[in-house]
């Protein structure tokens, strides 16, 4: 009886074949999902990045307020000279550089520039699942290209 079912069922062929073939099938699979990954990744950062734009205005530096001749200035304390020499006098070169580049990164988080640091951080990540979507898609290929053992 058991010689009988057998010889029924088809052979089923070279070794691991059933398995590559899965696991092209996978592969596959897995590639079509970092792509979908990266297009929403894009689309949700361009449009975050187009409402905070459209929402936001400019943003004013954090600073000191001073009144001259009627008129309301806010000052960043960072184009003080006096300022300035007072971070060099207690860090040094180095520690005033660390103060500039700590103000540059703090704008990037503020008014406008907020939605372009988004859109390039969406547009980034994007192309990175894409990159990664298009080696996996590369590998699956290359598997399948490849003539059964």
């Amino acid at each position: 009886m058991a010689a009988a079912r057998a010889a029924s069922r088809p052979s089923p062929g070279p070794p691991f074949t059933y398995h590559l073939a899965i696991l092209d099938n996978r592969l596959s699979t897995l590639a079509a999902r970092f792509n979908r990954a990266a297009l929403i990744v894009l689309v949700a950062g361009v449009v975050a990045a187009g409402a905070i734009y459209a929402t936001t205005d400019d943003a004013r530096p954090d600073g000191v307020t001073e009144i001259i001749d009627g008129q309301v200035h806010v000052i960043d304390p960072q184009d003080d000279p006096r300022y300035q020499a007072q971070v060099e006098r207690m860090g040094g070169s180095m520690g005033l550089r660390m103060v500039r580049f700590e103000s540059w990164f703090d704008s990037l988080w503020r008014g406008r520039t907020l939605a372009t640091t988004i859109a390039v951080l969406a547009l980034v990540i994007a192309g990175a699942l894409a990159l990664v979507a298009r080696e996996i898609g590369a590998s699956a290929a290359l598997r399948g290209s490849r003539p059964n053992p």
